[in-house]
């Protein structure tokens, strides 16, 4: 007897003959980081997902329906106030 471990949100879909979808939990882990130079002007630094985390939705763990993986991400910018 498979026992699933995972904190679950659940729903149902006529599409899966209305049986129970499950959400596996997620812990995504984002980080930024502003310098702000002057009162007008800001740059920044960001990363999302950082423990490459992601979304799985199942029936039961012998029927996954949908893995979602959006990556890590990395961004940069600036900011200016007039």
């Amino acid at each position: 007897e498979a026992v699933l471990d995972f904190e679950a949100a659940v729903r149902a879909d006529a599409n899966f003959g209305n049986n129970p979808i499950f959400s596996k939990g997620e812990e995504f882990v984002d980080a930024k980081v502003l310098f702000r130079i002057g009162e007008n002007y800001n740059i920044f630094l960001e990363a999302q997902n950082l423990m490459k985390e992601y979304s799985q939705t199942y029936i039961d763990e012998a029927k996954p329906i949908e893995y979602y993986y959006p990556g890590r991400r990395f961004f940069a910018g600036a900011q200016l106030k007039f």
